[in-house]
């Protein structure tokens, strides 16, 4: 242990004008060092006493030093009368001595009030345990959520342990039970926060991100870059098999966006990716019936079992539709129509290629997946002309076009998406 937690017992209207206490931990003895200053009130007189109660009732005397303090002399001059002198000798506190408080006995009246108490910081501890265990490639999530279970009541309400305790079942249970999804909802809830809250949780993700390495959790949940996956022909297999089910079922799909620019640039998926897109060529001819028919494909799918229901529940709004993983890799899917001859692929073609650019579709000749007849036109629909070239300005060429649909989204979500 090497974190203790005070809380402040007294204040101004009890005649504590002033109180720091500053801490350190011994390692080679396993006690804390505590020094500090407590300014009194004058009905405390110029030498109050401190004493130090311990958890079997015993009690140690704290002396206030025979130095001067110039800064709290200066401040406190004409309210307290031990200002000069206010600064205590260092003293030392065992773990198993706590819980302990510091008290204050007036020197005229003997009248005594609890200025502070010290206790076990059982949420810094576990946290700096787990960070410890990261570092040493040793994690333990089931030691930790049993630390967990030692906490007080307090501490167990906190926003702290809510998001240690997930993201430590995220790390045992990994995608077995809800536990990627409540964590997901928790993301959702304190990425977007100001203050504490967002710290709290960047911190306890960091950590769940180093014990995941390779494997990440993002915003598609748990996942992992595809440099670090050893795809084999099986995942191509499963992925051509529901290309082929969806084109059946559905209407004629294809590879798109970032999967589409791995096969051509790269001749496989992108190292960086971690996702498989896709999308249907719908029978509409207009967005209006684009949204009615895609809402119904969303239904149908989820009848048979092939949507991501938890993570749509949570962090998906129209028109993608996040379809279960293969092999643990994330796959979206997103709508197309054909309008007057010219394409609409939610977000990054907006009617600027026309029908024949799209299809008849052709195959992939590495992994033998269907692609646009003309994928550099689509690819350039996407992340612009300087598609070949890797670069962070790519997402916000798709952002400009992602605008134009912003009437289509809005309409979608009206029919209750």
């Amino acid at each position: 242990m090497k974190y203790l937690r005070q809380e402040n017992s007294a204040g101004i209207e009890d005649g504590v004008l002033a109180l720091k206490v500053r801490q350190s931990f011994d390692g080679e003895t396993g006690k804390f060092k505590l020094k500090g200053y407590c300014v009194l009130e004058k009905r405390f007189g110029a030498k109050p006493t401190l004493s130090l109660s311990l958890k079997d009732g015993s009690r140690r005397a704290v002396l206030f030093q025979d130095n001067r303090s110039g800064m709290l002399n200066k401040r406190y001059a004409d309210e307290s009368l031990n200002c000069e002198f206010a600064r205590f000798n260092e003293f030392e506190l065992d773990v198993h001595e706590l819980p302990a408080s510091l008290s204050s006995t007036s020197q005229c009246n003997n009248v005594t009030i609890k200025v502070t108490e010290f206790s076990r910081n059982n949420i810094d501890e576990t946290l700096a345990l787990y960070s410890e265990q990261v570092e040493n490639n040793s994690v333990d999530p089931e030691f930790l959520l049993q630390e967990m279970d030692n906490w007080s009541k307090e501490e167990k309400k906190s926003d702290l342990e809510i998001l240690l305790r997930s993201s430590l079942e995220v790390l045992l249970h990994r995608h077995a039970g809800p536990y990627e999804a409540n964590f997901l909802k928790l993301r959702k809830l304190y990425r977007p926060k100001i203050g504490l809250p967002r710290t709290h949780f960047r911190r306890v993700n960091a950590l769940l991100n180093k014990s995941l390495s390779p494997h990440k959790f993002d915003g598609h949940g748990l996942t992992c870059r595809f440099k670090d996956l050893h795809l084999t022909e099986s995942f191509w297999i499963e992925l051509r098999e529901l290309l082929a089910f969806l084109t059946q079922r559905f209407g004629t799909t294809f590879v798109e966006s970032g999967t589409l620019l791995g096969l051509v640039r790269e001749g496989g998926l992108l190292p960086h990716d971690d996702d498989i897109d896709l999308s249907i060529v719908l029978k509409a001819t207009d967005a209006n019936a684009a949204i009615h028919e895609w809402i119904e494909v969303k239904k149908e799918l989820s009848r048979l079992g092939l949507v991501h229901e938890e993570y749509m529940s949570i962090c998906v709004e129209f028109p993608l539709i996040k379809l279960k993983k293969i092999q643990d890799v994330p796959v979206d899917l997103f709508p197309t129509w054909i309008e007057n001859g010219k394409v609409f692929t939610y977000p990054h073609t907006f009617g600027t290629m026309s029908e024949d650019e799209l299809l008849p579709l052709l195959q992939d000749d590495n992994f033998n997946v269907p692609i646009p007849r003309m994928p550099i036109r689509s690819i350039e629909e996407n992340y612009g002309k300087d598609w070949r070239t890797p670069s962070e300005k790519h997402g916000k060429f798709i952002r400009q076009t992602q605008r134009k649909f912003r009437q289509f989204i809005q309409n979608g979500k009206e029919l209750k998406w």
